[in-house]
């Protein structure tokens, strides 16, 4: 998968960029999580170190200038480095939910910044990291991770929807993973590389 996912089909300059989107089907207990740790891996070895990476090393003493970073990506657009970003619907999930539970509006739409911005708020990474993911995020630098649509329970349909009708659309780099009773196949049929993942051996 990762040689894929590091293909740069080009466009970027004139605002056009077309990414392949790819769906993981799976049982439970499959390893669903595990490839998404393993794509991690591998692509923290081809490019850059993962964001979880990089923010151990922040909290190690490392001075890691993500500004800075972000800017240099901007100027060698021709050698733009892609970054993963693991996004747990699971938790995305009970982010929304603790939105409604507060009376206000939940988001429907771009989720991914709702995200971004609610890990900041816990306290996970700080405003040069937020920037930064934001930054990559608007370059369409960031390779989405979406792990676990089934387990949104009554809010599957809405980032559902989300992934196919906004995120691919715009050109993001997303890899989703799922029960395969937990899609409605039908929408991913049409953009998506759909893959069955086999359990791993003992």
């Amino acid at each position: 998968l990762f040689p894929l996912l590091l293909q740069e089909p080009g466009g970027r300059a004139n605002g056009r960029k077309q990414a392949q989107p790819i769906l993981i089907r799976a049982g439970p207990g499959t390893g669903k999580t595990w490839c998404v740790m393993q794509l991690l891996f591998f692509l923290a070895r081809t490019q850059t170190l993962p964001l979880s990476e990089r923010f151990r090393m922040a909290k190690e003493g490392f001075r890691l200038r993500f500004k800075y970073l972000a800017r240099d990506l901007q100027d060698h657009a021709t050698r733009f480095q892609l970054t993963p970003y693991v996004i747990y619907v699971q938790k995305l999930a009970q982010l929304l939910r603790n939105v409604a539970r507060e009376g206000k509006d939940m988001p429907r739409k771009d989720l991914v910044r709702f995200y971004i911005h609610a890990q900041l708020k816990e306290g996970i990474f700080g405003e040069d990291e937020k920037s930064m993911l934001l930054q990559l995020y608007q370059m369409r630098g960031l390779i989405l991770l979406v792990d676990g649509v089934d387990e949104a329970a009554d809010l599957k349909e809405l980032v559902e929807d989300y992934i196919t009708k906004d995120l691919v659309k715009e050109g993001h780099p997303v890899i989703v993973t799922s029960r395969p009773e937990g899609v409605r196949l039908r929408l991913f049929a049409a953009d998506f590389v759909i893959m069955n993942l086999d359990a791993l051996t003992k």
